[in-house]
């Protein structure tokens, strides 16, 4: 199983929050109206769309943060559930 989130749902923070996930900082796309960033998760890359105004250093320690509504499962390349939980607080 695969956790797909796309990087417009992703919103990276210098803050431990919860739910989220300590990356490293792998580069910074500056796309104009917007940055990319790409950090490192225990050998799997992440992605978060963020604003052009953000600042965010390669190598730095920053923590990524989606909610589960924007979050998919993915098996084989198929997408198979939601990581949302479903009414009656039970998950996809």
């Amino acid at each position: 199983m695969r956790v797909g989130v796309r990087p417009e749902f992703v919103r990276v923070s210098a803050a431990r929050e919860t739910p989220g996930v300590k990356a490293r900082v792998k580069g910074v796309d500056r796309m104009g109206a917007y940055h990319l960033v790409r950090a490192d998760v225990d050998g799997h890359d992440l992605v978060a769309k963020v604003d052009a105004g953000s600042h965010h250093t390669p190598g730095a320690v920053e923590f990524f943060h989606f909610a589960a509504d924007g979050a998919f499962l993915f098996r084989d390349e198929v997408r198979c559930g939601s990581i949302a939980p479903l009414e009656g607080g039970q998950g996809a």
